[in-house]
């Protein structure tokens, strides 16, 4: 009986490290393919060419916060029903630099994931999504 509680113990830990392992790997990720709301005004206001997707509820993009003036709203529930559309319409985008905001940055740290595996290759997450822009005090809009 020692034996079969040793065990479930162990895959227990085994389960839990990798767990820990997955989650730091992805926030370390996140992180690294992030752009502080600074650096995304700098880039729109030099007129790079790069796509703002929004992808809180439609409601929220309209919202008090408002949107990243441009910004494109196609909410993540959405996204991750529309990849294999998108992966036929991502081509044409796929050297173009994407910023994916939401609210304060998990949201868009899954469409992430989901962009980078549909095969574009600039995406960023907008560092403290638009709570940190509206907090940095830069333009919104509301429509």
């Amino acid at each position: 009986m020692s034996d079969a509680i040793d065990r479930m113990m162990l895959l227990f830990a085994l389960f839990a490290v990798a767990l820990v392992g997955l989650r730091g790997y992805r926030w370390v990720r996140t992180r690294q393919r992030s752009m502080p709301p600074a650096e995304l005004l700098r880039r729109l206001e030099d007129g790079q060419d790069l796509l703002v997707l929004d992808v809180r509820n439609p409601d929220e993009f309209v919202g008090a916060l408002g949107h990243v003036t441009g910004a494109i709203n196609l909410p993540v529930q959405e996204l991750s029903a529309r990849l294999t559309t998108l992966k036929a319409e991502l081509p044409a985008l796929r050297d173009t630099t994407l910023v994916v905001a939401c609210k304060s940055g998990v949201r868009s740290s899954n469409a992430l994931w989901l962009l980078e595996w549909a095969g574009m290759k600039n995406v960023y997450v907008l560092k403290g999504g638009m709570l940190a822009w509206g907090e940095a005090g830069y333009p919104v809009a509301h429509l």
